[in-house]
């Protein structure tokens, strides 16, 4: 059985996370909404990205992949989670 820890290891690959913080975050995303809810983001953050892609909040350049996915993420996550 995979544990929401290797499950975030194996997103942040597809999104392109290395570093311990994004990882440990999807951890959590994983543990708090489930599986289907951290491969549904995933799907949007890669329609979006096909679509042209999700700007910063400042409007300076284009977030990554992974920036996107937190973006579209946190939409969907109240404050106390």
């Amino acid at each position: 059985m995979t544990t929401p820890q290797q499950l975030a290891g194996i997103l942040a690959h597809e999104l392109g996370e290395t570093t311990a913080e994004p990882i440990a975050t999807l951890g959590l995303i994983i543990q708090l909404k489930g599986v289907r809810f951290a491969q549904h983001i995933l799907e949007k953050a890669q329609q979006r990205e096909a679509a042209g892609g999700m700007l910063t909040a400042d409007k300076s350049r284009r977030r990554t992949l992974g920036g996107t996915f937190f973006a579209i993420a946190r939409r969907h996550v109240s404050p106390e989670e």
